[in-house]
């Protein structure tokens, strides 16, 4: 199970640069949406209440959904960093071991 987690760590670029990718893609739906609320905010009350309610729809769902969908990409980012931890702690261990291996039986720890 180790070996598994320690090849599927090497894949950390992805996971941050997947994540930035989720980030930049909410902030760029925020920023649509707030421009499609400020529209359907500059109509009279009238004529919102009476043929805009798509819209209003439209502008009430993505603010449902797009905290949770920030959430997941900075989870992503959060994660790549942990693998890239990982990935550091293997190398420091196999240098360690490679180390160890270098030196004469009598001198080596137990």
């Amino acid at each position: 199970m180790q070996k598994l987690i320690g090849k599927i760590a090497r894949m950390y670029p992805l996971f941050i640069l997947m994540g930035f990718m989720i980030v930049v893609t909410a902030f760029v739906v925020g920023y649509l949406n707030s421009q499609a609320a400020a529209a359907y905010f500059a109509e009279s009350k009238v004529v919102r209440e009476t043929t805009l309610m798509a819209q209003r729809a439209t502008i009430e769902s993505v603010g449902l959904w797009l905290p949770y969908f920030k959430f997941l990409g900075i989870g992503f980012i959060l994660s790549g960093i942990v693998m890239a931890l990982r990935v550091i702690i293997d190398a420091l261990k196999g240098a360690g071991n490679q180390v160890l291996a270098n030196l004469p039986e009598g001198k080596r720890p137990v």
